[in-house]
This record gives structure tokens, sequence and C-alpha cells, in this order.
């Protein structure tokens, strides 16, 4: 029972709580003197009273404000600093909107508002609130609509309401959900996950994670934020994370042309800002052919990808370069014991940046064969970026992006038994080239249109050379040598409109004009066995639409119509379409089919040995056709706040392909064409909690193929029935750990493709840790990254040697690879 005493003592204890309370609620803020404007104002808010606000920048850098107010609480304080600027506002999913009088009644009419006749134009752009840099590619969900950002993070939407409720979601970033207006173009910032900066204009709610599958099915978005803290080297970071992708063949280390649901070498193609990448890292396979300090995002479209894609019956690897600043200067600079790396950004006149990039090989210091006069392996890569960015105060965005490498390998293999002597040598020698011109026009009510023109240009030259010796037949010696020289170009013309999307519908449509020429000569032991000059003209149009039924069901047809000019007149019909599912909130079903060709190949020319040597052509002649493939995709995912699980099944065929065998009979070489079929599905499972990410691949794959004259269909040559994948990122500020694994059961023997017998499994461990260091001006990276920790024997895919005697010599994979870097970012 509740004596007096007690009762006392109860009463002071509620009194004393409720004074705190009351105090707490009725605590008056103070603005510091340093804040004297209405932005540095919500700045402040935000930052000490965890309060949102959507708000036009210039409206609020403009507007000056007495800094000796002293307010009530955090709504006082708005309503106070907004009225002295002749501003209004009004709360909505607690979120600030600071809108302009004439708004203010607009406002109220949100989604769930009955709508009026008018439409109204929502336009904004998407970018990174610390860098600037827009954020190409971020989907934007605007009720049943699904929208993404295009290169330059410009989004376009129409519709009856005058302030729309919008959720955006970008790889690496935090979410922004809250509502826009109307009266003008949105910039809207988000916050980076891995750096968790703050910012005034983003209600950051739960991350997107790293690594995550969105529709329509089959694609795959990456970005830089993740790249620098995986096990790599610092040049080839776009392959460390590729290789860690579901459905991306990581075994063999075929770092030179990605291999993505079983496609054939060639028919993956790399597009950086327009530019076609057709070789896409060094001879070291070390260094990759685009510099990670200029790549901002990524995406993989792995198959049953939309018509205004890619020429390729395989998949698209789409990467975006850094848009710059126009504001400060600024730039990285990353320095490993292999290469040397740096990008600067100079803003000019601040309407307009240029960026620079350059990075450099060295010996490698912890390469013993560095300090050996006699080493027989010797490589230099150098490359060049440049970029300029303008863009314009009515919306227009205009860049000029270039890029340029030289790449030389020479290797020597020698290998002593007591009845044989193996010598194997390669020379190479690679220059690649590209150019591209971009411009965005902003329509007032049509919508957008970019225009984009592109050279792309690629030079190998390489010399093999095979000697074989056997030392129990006396004077028995075999030699055998290789030069071959292919170059390939390609230059285009597009245009591509977007309609502002609406309530049901996204409608593009673009034109293109194509031409590619290409050269091919091979001499073998100083006789001239092929020398080809092809060239082709095409003009492409295409038409698609992203129709939101409901909020459960959405649904993308496309038609593409390609002809061919030249060498022959030849049409071609592409249906494709994708339709995706929501059964549930957290639940999709994805489900896509396209027709698919190709009018660049990369052939292969296979010798008396089994050697195969492979050129980049052009079919449309001397019995080549170009290929076509035809895909089917469903998908299953489930997504929640911690985690994520998708499971993707996949139907391909490839029809038209063709290689050059050599015929001992007829003494030359002839072509044999054939057909392939690859099937297999991809599991993915990714946890995050806390900062702390793991995920899980698994990959089944099995591509058959059947050439000449054979009836059934054999393994081909990069078939790899399974691999799996483990990879976690773990974070104690300000350290950043992390590992991955990955485990494949081997390619078959190339010599006997029929046998389902592997002639070696593959499996690395890499591990890294890096220590981050953020200044108000610059941030340090530095730390100590190790690639294959056990020191595994893997073989490097398709890089062998076939010897008189019937054996085969494989390249070895890469080894035990320790780096130190030094990263710094101002």
């Amino acid at each position: 029972m509740l004596n007096y005493s007690n009762f006392l003592k109860l009463f002071y204890v509620i009194c004393i709580v409720c004074n705190f309370a009351y105090s707490g609620y009725t605590q008056n803020i103070k603005l510091p003197s340093s804040v004297n404007t209405l932005h540095g104002a919500l700045i402040y808010l935000n930052k000490n009273y965890d309060v949102a606000f959507s708000c036009n920048d210039t409206w609020a850098k403009e507007c000056k404000i007495d800094t000796s107010l002293i307010f009530k609480n955090v709504r006082d304080a708005i309503s106070k600093l907004t009225k002295s600027c002749k501003l209004k506002f009004k709360r909505i999913n607690r979120v600030y909107v600071i809108l302009k009088p004439e708004l203010s009644n607009e406002s109220s009419n949100i989604i769930s508002q009955k709508r009026s006749s008018k439409n109204y134009s929502f336009k904004g752009y998407v970018i990174d609130v610390q860098t600037k840099e827009p954020l190409p590619f971020s989907s934007i969900s605007i009720g049943i609509s699904q929208l993404t950002t295009d290169e330059s993070g410009f989004f376009n939407y129409k519709c009856s309401d005058s302030v729309v409720n919008v959720r955006i979601e970008h790889l690496g970033y935090n979410n922004f959900q809250g509502p826009i207006s109307s009266s003008e173009v949105n910039k809207i910032g988000l916050r980076p996950s891995v750096n968790e900066l703050q910012t005034v204009t983003v209600e950051a709610s739960q991350n997107t994670g790293f690594v995550e599958t969105i529709d329509p099915p089959g694609i795959i978005k990456l970005n830089d934020k993740l790249a620098s803290l995986l096990p790599n080297n610092g040049n080839n970071s776009l392959f460390a994370l590729l290789r860690l992708q579901a459905g991306v063949l990581a075994a063999g280390e075929q770092t030179n042309d990605f291999i993505i649901w079983g496609s054939y070498k060639g028919q993956s193609q790399i597009r950086f800002d327009g530019i076609t990448i057709f070789n896409s890292s060094s001879y070291n396979d070390n260094i990759g052919a685009i510099n990670p300090l200029f790549i901002q995002d990524v995406e993989i479209h792995k198959g049953g990808y939309q018509v205004h894609l890619g020429d390729r019956v395989g998949s698209v690897v789409s990467i975006t370069s850094k848009s710059g600043s126009i504001d400060k200067y600024g730039g990285a600079l990353s320095l490993c014991n292999q290469s040397v790396s740096g990008r600067v950004n100079i803003p000019i006149a601040q309407t307009s940046s240029l960026q620079l990039s350059l990075r450099s090989t060295f010996p490698n210091i912890f390469d013993p064969g560095t300090y050996n006069a006699d080493t027989s392996n010797n490589f230099y890569f150098g490359d060049a970026n440049l970029k300029y960015t303008l863009p314009l105060k009515n919306g227009d965005n205009f860049k000029i992006s270039v890029l340029g490498n030289l790449d030389n390998y020479d290797s020597k293999s020698i290998e002593l038994n007591s009845f044989n002597k193996y010598f194997s040598s390669i020379e190479r020698n690679r220059q690649q080239f590209g150019a591209s011109v971009f411009w965005g026009k902003k329509w007032e009510k049509a919508g957008q249109t970019n225009f984009t023109t592109a050279y792309s240009f690629l030079s190998t030259q390489q010399e093999n050379e095979l000697i074989f010796e056997d030392f129990q037949v006396f004077g028995q010696k075999f030699i055998q040598s290789n030069f071959t020289k292919n170059t390939i170009s390609e230059y285009y013309v597009k245009a591509d409109h977007h309609l502002p999307a609406t309530h049901h519908q996204a409608i593009s449509f673009g034109l293109r004009g194509t031409y590619m020429q290409s050269t091919f000569l091979q001499d073998s032991s100083g006789v001239t066995s092929k020398n080809t000059l092809s060239s082709s003209y095409r003009m492409s149009t295409y038409i698609k639409d992203n129709i939101s039924i409901n909020k459960f069901v959405s649904i993308q047809p496309g038609f593409r119509f390609d002809i061919l000019l030249s060498p022959i007149v030849q049409p071609f019909i592409q249906p494709r379409i994708d339709v995706v599912v929501k059964p549930l909130r957290n639940l999709m079903v994805k489900l896509a089919y396209g027709i698919y060709n190709q009018y660049l190949v990369e052939y292969t020319v296979v010798d008396n040995l089994s050697n195969q040597i492979y050129y980049w052509d052009i079919p449309g002649n001397k019995g080549l056709e170009p290929l076509q493939g035809m895909h089917y995709v469903a998908a299953l995912s489930y997504g929640q706040q911690f985690f994520n699980f998708e499971i993707e099944g996949y139907y391909k065929t490839i029809s038209n392909l063709s290689r050059f065998v050599f015929d001992s009979n007829k003494g030359e070489l002839v072509i044999q064409n054939g057909d392939a079929r690859i099937y297999g599905v991809d599991m993915y499972f990714n946890t995050t909690f806390k900062g702390q990410r793991i995920w899980f691949v698994y990959s089944l794959t099995k591509t058959e193929e059947r050439f000449g004259k054979m009836v059934a269909y054999q393994r081909a040559i990069h078939d790899q029935r399974h691999e799996i994948k483990m990879a976690g990122l773990f974070r104690i500020k300000p350290i950043y750990f992390s590992i991955n694994y990955v485990f494949g059961t081997g390619f078959p023997n190339p010599n006997n493709l029929v046998s389902e017998e592997n002639i070696r499994v593959y499996s690395r461990l890499d591990i890294a840790i890096m220590a981050r260091h953020e200044a108000k001006k610059y941030t340090l990276e530095s730390g100590l990254s190790v690639l294959n920790v056990l020191n595994t024997r893997n073989i490097s895919f398709n890089n062998f040697s076939n010897f008189p005697d019937g054996s085969t010599r494989f390249s070895r994979a890469l080894p035990i690879t320790p780096t130190l870097f030094i990263n710094v970012n101002f």
C-alpha cells in the first residue's frame, strides 16, 4: 500500500520528469552567429535537431536571416525563418517542404488528393551531395511509375499533381523519400552510405546496399563506392568488382573479355561514355583498360535487355565516367608497387570543367623477376583520359570524352625434361583509342533528346613462336611462327528522345547510323594464310515503352529495326519485351524475351595444332552471316531492409557462329559454321547489418555447341558448370577489411571437348585491409591487398600452347600478388 512518504517521493519524481520534458520541448533555439542565410540555418537544424527539409538551394542561399532571433522550438524556427524570406512551408511525412507562397495551397495536393485537370512537369537532377557529381541511372519511383535518370542524372515526369512523393535509389547511397515540387528544376542530393555524410536535402532511410539487381531482369548495377574497398591492385578494380557478380565468369581470370552468362569471346559489348572498348584489359591481366579513377557507375546487362542497348548477342557492360565539378578544383592520386595514376579536375570560369587522368606502370617491386636481368616477361601499359563537361543554364548538357592506351607485352617460356624441349614466345603490341561527344537537350514540354557521336579504334599486332625438340629422335625439331595484325574501327551517330514520363507510360525512341571497318593479316611461317579488309554501313531505329498497368504489374515492350546497307542490303527485326510483377511489396517476378543481332564478330582461327587466334571482323560476305541470338530470362527476387535474395534462370541460343579451321588435306583454312545453346541459373544473396556486408553467389551454366557436320552438341571451350563466390566487407572505423573467395569446377580439355572431365578446378582467396582518414579538403586511404593468398596454381583460361607430341602447356593465372597502395582524393 502506498504511504504518504512514498507518495511524496513519487510526486517529486513525476514533477522532475515533467519539468525536463517541458523544458526540452520549450528549449530555445539560438542560431550561431556564423549562420546568416536560410541555407545555413536549415543545415544547422538538420544536423542538431534531426529534421529533414526539401527546399530550393537557390532560394535558401539568397535569403539573408537575422542571427539575433531566438526560437521556441524547431517549428517556430522554420515558421519565422520562412516568413522572413517570404516563403511558406508544409510538413509532409516528417519532411518540411519549403515553397513560395503561390505554391503553398497547391502543396497540399499530394498523391492521395483528387487530381486537377492541369498537367505539371517535374524535372530534376540526382547528384552526390558531397562531390555534386550527377548520379546516372538512379531508380525513381513515383506512385506506380518507375523511372531511371539518364547519363546526366536527369529525370522528367508529368502528371496532374503539383507536388508528388518520390523515392530515389542509387547503389552505395542512402535512399531519398519525400515530396518534390513542379515549380522548378529539383536538385536532389543523395548521401553516400560509405562516408555517412550529412545533407540538408535528403531524408535518408535504409541503405540500398552495394550489390543488387534492379528492374528489369538481367541487370546488375554497380558504382565506384565499393571498388576501392575490395581486394585489387588499384588498376583493375572494374574486373575485381565484376568477377564477384552473379553470372560473370571469374574462373580463368579472362579479364580482357568478360564471359557473362556463357557468351563467347567478343559477344559482350563494353562501352565507356559511348565509346566501344574492344579490349578491356592489358596483356598483364592486372591492368584494366579503363582508369578506375575515372569510373563512376557500371551497369551490367546480362541478357534480356531492351532495344536501346547494344549490338551484341551476349551482354552489355555500360560504364559512365565522372562528370567533374564546375566550381572547385579536385582530383585523385593512386600509387601502388606496380603503377602510378592521377586525375585532376579543373573548373573553367565556374561554367564548365576539364578532367585529365594519366596512368603508367613500372616494374613491380614485389616481383622477384624484376631484379633478374634475364627475366623472360616484360610489359608496359600507359593510358590517358580527358573529359570536358559543360552544363548549360537551360538544363542542357554538353560533354566530350577521350581515352587512349598503349600496351606492350613480351613473354618467353622454356620447359625441359628428359625427353623433350618446349619453347613458347609471345610478343604483343596493342593501341586503343576512342572519343565521344554528347549533347543532352532538355525541351520545355517535349522531354529530352540526347545526341551522341563516337569513334572507337583498336590495333593489335602479335608474333607467336613455338619450338618443339624431341631429344629421343636425333634432328627432330619443329618450329612454327605466326604473325597476325588486326585493326577494327567503329563510328556512329545517334539521337535518342525521351518523352516526359506519365502516370502509366514512359516512351522513348531513337535513330542511329553506324560505319565499321576491319583488317586482318595472318602470316604463318612466312606464308600469308589470311588477308582481309571488310567494312559495313548500318542504320538502326527503335521504339520502346514502359507501361505501368498498376502498382503490381509493369510491361516494357520494345521494337528494333536494323538494316545493313553494305556489303549487302539486309534487314533485321528484333522485338523485345520484359514484364515485372509485384504480387507482394518485397517480392518481384521478372520475365524477359528478345531477339538480338551482332554485326561485328571476334572470330577464331584454329591452326594445325589446334592453337587458337582471335580477330575482329565484319560478317556479310565470304559465307559469314551476322550472329543472331534469342534470350529467355525469368527471375524471382525478394528483399528486406537487411537482406536481398534473387534467383535468375536463362536460356539463350546463338546461330550463325563461324570459325576458321586448318584443313590438313587441303593445306588451307576452311570455314566451319555452327550454333550454340546456353542455359543456367544464378542465385544471389546478400545481407547488410550495421554497416557490415556479406554476399553469396552460386552460378550453374552449361554452354554447348556444334560445328560443321556435328549432329550432337558438345561442350564449348569456355563451359564451366559450377561457380561459387563469397565476399564480405567489414568496417570498424576508420578500418575497412574485405575478403572474397571464388571456387569454380574448371574448363574442359580444349583438345577433347567431348569429355566431361575438367582440366583443373579453380579457387582463389583474396583479402584487403584499408584505413581511411577524412579531412575537410581531402581523403587519404592506405592499405594492403593480397590476391590469391594461398598461391593456388590456377590456369588462365584460353591461354595455352599445343605441341606436336599432343601435349598442352597452360599459362598460369595470377600467383600470390601483394599490393601496397596509397590513394588521395582532394
